[in-house]
């Protein structure tokens, strides 16, 4: 075989499998597109050079679906700890392929804000310090939907904040208005 039928063959199966994953997500069925929120348990997995801890948390999500294929978002993650407590709060783009008509896989890229602070008040020893770091986000997941309207969500990201590594993992549902 020569080169020009090597590539003819290669582009024909490259565009046969969009096809096909095109065919199996049915469009009338994918999650509609417009303005989604929701809401889920997370795990905060924080990771530094001294070890990992798991903190538990809740995550806010507000977000625009622009087409089947791409949306913008913005979470809030809140989660607390022993003596401490922090949030993250991110924008993102991400990216979305629907695998079903039903079920989707994602990925985000974009920026976190995270916000941590300690108050620890104990036998006269004590520490009411905080601190604020701005750090890229990327992330990816796993989407089913019930209806069009109602989806369930597994979700993680990295966030690298000075020397440590946020991992926030979340379980949560959706609503999409439209």
């Amino acid at each position: 075989m020569n080169k020009f039928s090597i590539a003819t063959i290669a582009g024909i199966s490259i565009l046969s499998a969009a096809a096909s994953v095109n065919a199996l997500a049915d469009q009338s069925s994918i999650a509609v597109n417009g303005v989604y929120i929701g809401a889920g348990a997370t795990g905060v997995v924080g990771i530094i050079n001294s070890g990992t801890s798991v903190d538990p948390g809740a995550t806010i999500t507000l977000g625009y679906r622009v087409n089947n294929n791409f949306a913008v978002e913005s979470n809030v993650t809140a989660f607390v700890e022993a003596f401490a407590s922090g949030q993250i709060i991110d924008l993102n783009m991400k990216g979305i392929l629907p695998v079903t008509s039903k079920f989707s896989v994602f990925g985000k890229l974009g920026a976190a804000c995270f916000h941590a602070k300690d108050d620890f008040d104990f036998l006269g020893f004590s520490d009411h310090s905080s601190v604020t770091r701005f750090a890229p986000e990327v992330g990816g997941g796993v989407s089913y939907n019930f209806t069009p309207n109602f989806a369930t969500e597994l979700g993680a990201s990295v966030v690298p904040v000075s020397g440590l590594t946020i991992v926030p993992v979340t379980l949560g549902m959706r609503y999409t208005f439209g």
